[in-house]
């Protein structure tokens, strides 16, 4: 660590034994070969990363900038070619310039100096000394390329590998299948996704990590120049003061640590942790008081009958015997047939009230005596219908932590992200107030299934509203709850024209960067569920050609091997502002519509747009172009069409 050079003046021992002795010696001591036999100075972290890949068949190293990381990479290729007679070296790196220009020209400088000891022919990605004694530079825009290199002694270098696809890897993954396999993922650590950042994470005990910070580099520890072309006290003190001490480039490009938030991640980790602690308090908060979230006093609990209902009116001051979440009611003693509550997942308590023609289950929902409602409360609630197994197949997700709903801080709303079949999950989030108590997911459902148990939820948690995304197959779902009469359902639209059309791409951007604020004014709580976490601190953005906002979308995601966000779509549509609703004149016969053209009605009706909005200078003459009919069973949308063409 003295030298001023990797490349001193250093001529290589003498070969004193014969060449399988002498690979021998190299393998077993990787950084004497690299000083010895190259004449290569290598700085203690450098040594490291060549003892870690003799020792272990994966190792991922975190660096910051001007370690040495790449020329390390390049040594370690040289000295596995080397060291065996029969080895394979594969190395790539996001784009064909980084496998080009840094790794192999680096590759190239150190065979320059050594050709006599390493021998072969060398190209500009090349390096071959023998048919099965080789190094190749794989760009990463074809995975089958990485397909069917199955020697014994393969060593995969993935440079800056925090930018790599997923394919790529599982194409790697699929050759390390002999005992010598060996894997080197070497780079900055700019993204909170994928196998790299994995690696350091939940897959910890697969790898061997190694970290580099530019504070322990042998320049900045040291205070003076003793390996130039590394990190330099210098531009250390300029960058803490450029990009700042605590902002995601300095931990990224200095100390080499993955961000609290990625430069083009939506969501910070700090603002999620935050508001998983919050939650963590306020959860223990309440088992410490053993109080039930439903006051008696608070005129907005459920009505006798909910699942999550406080005691019977009869013993309103009976604070001993909370009711346990989950579970029915205790038993509040006789009471009047018409007051008895329903139990979860059982048929109406007084089933000979109707007879068999008048009680069908459709769809897992069995029609009771049709009236209205007696208490305006239930909202979220059908009319004519009562769900008859309430419960069955919809649970928590196993293992999350649920929080104590606590109904006096605001109303219930239910946030869905709607899929059918294949690998992405149909994912319900459950919110009162600024808590969410709990997430649902389930799988490989059809429309139909799916419609029961968003029936279940609202049956269960009482909605004011449930937000459902309406893009493809979710507008299935939306019609067939509004089907059944729910009156708490909104179909929203995530691909429409946003509110704020200059900043925003499309209304997702919008309501996705509305959470985000919600995170950072800390109006928000989640449970500690590793999957929302690692899905929320994953969501990325860019900008348009217009410079609006743009979330970055499922279909990109699938393409780099990263799951779908189900759970964070369903938790920004449980937090979306209320969709702003269009005046709308609906006529059930062409008598009423023909009524309606008198110009003097018509000039009291306003007209709205949900993107135009308002108008108050509307004479009564045209509609905008953005305006459609909303569902209705009062009018077809041909009678609309027709109707609104007469209005023009």
């Amino acid at each position: 660590m003295t030298s001023a050079s990797p490349f001193p003046q250093y001529t290589p021992t003498p070969p004193d034994r014969n060449p399988a002795d002498r690979r021998r010696s190299w393998r077993k001591k990787p950084t004497a070969f690299v000083k010895n036999e190259l004449g290569i100075n290598l700085w203690d972290k450098q040594n490291d990363i060549l003892l870690a890949i003799r020792d272990h068949h994966r190792v991922a190293v975190r660096s910051c900038n001007g370690s040495g990381k790449t020329f390390a990479a390049a040594v370690a290729v040289i000295w596995w070619l080397t060291a065996w007679a029969d080895a394979v070296a594969i190395t790539t790196a996001p784009t064909n310039h980084q496998v080009r220009d840094l790794l192999w020209r680096e590759i190239a400088r150190i065979h320059r100096k050594n050709s006599d000891l390493i021998g072969g022919t060398l190209t500009k990605t090349a390096l071959e000394i023998g048919d099965r004694n080789f190094a190749l530079g794989l760009s990463t825009d074809a995975p089958e390329r990485f397909q069917g290199f199955h020697e014994g002694n393969i060593l995969f270098v993935v440079d800056e590998a925090a930018g790599v696809s997923e394919e790529i890897y599982e194409a790697i993954e699929g050759c390390l299948t002999s005992e010598s396999a060996r894997l080197l993922l070497i780079g900055n650590p700019t993204r909170r996704a994928g196998t790299f950042y994995r690696a350091f994470q939940e897959e910890r005990e697969l790898w061997y990590p190694l970290h580099i910070s530019a504070l322990e580099t042998p320049n900045v520890a040291t205070g003076a120049t003793i390996m130039p072309g590394l990190v330099t006290t210098r531009w250390v003190d300029e960058a803490a003061r450029k990009w700042g001490a605590k902002s995601p480039t300095y931990q990224i490009r200095v100390l080499g640590d993955f961000p609290s938030q990625s430069i083009d991640t939506l969501f910070g980790l700090d603002t999620v942790e935050a508001a998983v602690q919050q939650a963590s308090k306020t959860a223990d908060s309440s088992e410490s008081q053993q109080t039930h979230p439903y006051p008696v006093t608070d005129s907005r609990a459920p009505s006798q009958g909910h699942p999550l209902a406080p005691e019977s009116p009869e013993s309103p001051e009976s604070p001993e015997s909370p009711v346990d979440e989950g579970l029915a009611p205790p038993n509040p003693g006789p009471q009047p047939a018409s007051e008895s509550p329903v139990d979860e997942g059982l048929a109406p308590p007084n089933p000979g009230l109707q007879s068999a023609a008048e009680s069908p289950v459709d769809e897992g929902l069995a029609p009771p005596t049709p009236g209205p409602r007696s208490n305006p409360e239930e909202r979220g609630k059908p009319r004519g219908y009562q769900i008859a197994h309430p419960t069955a197949g919809i649970n928590p997700r196993h293992g999350r932590q649920r929080i104590n709903p606590d109904i006096s801080a605001g109303h219930c709303l239910l946030g869905v992200d709607v899929a059918r079949y294949g690998s992405d999950n149909t994912a319900i989030c459950i919110r009162y107030g600024d808590t969410v108590t709990s997430l649902e997911t389930f799988s490989k459902q059809s429309t139909m299934e799916t419609a029961g148990r968003i029936a279940a939820a609202i049956h269960d948690h009482n909605p004011i509203s449930v937000r459902i995304d309406e893009i493809g197959v979710g507008a299935g779902v939306v019609d067939r709850l509004k089907e059944l009469d729910f009156d708490c359902i909104e179909g929203i639209n995530v691909a429409r024209k946003a509110n704020d059309a200059k900043t925003y791409a499309n209304l997702r951007a919008e309501i996705y960067d509305g959470l985000r604020e919600r995170f950072e004014r800390e109006e928000i709580q989640i449970p500690n569920d590793p999957d929302l976490i690692s899905q929320l601190t994953s969501i990325r953005y860019t900008f348009t050609s217009n410079g609006q906002i743009k979330i970055e979308d499922k279909e990109s995601l699938r393409r780099q091997g990263l799951p779908s966000p189900d759970l964070v779509d369903a938790l920004v549509l449980a937090f979306a502002p209320t969709p702003e609703r269009s005046v709308y004149k609906m006529w059930s016969s062409p008598a009423d519509f023909e009524a309606d053209r008198d110009p003097s009605r018509l000039a009291r009706l306003p007209r709205s747009c949900d993107i135009c909005g308002p108008d108050p200078d509307w004479q009564g003459e045209g509609f905008c172009a953005h305006t459609a009919p909303p569902r209705s069973n009062s009018v077809t949308m041909e009678e609309w069409a027709r109707a609104l063409m007469g209005r023009r």
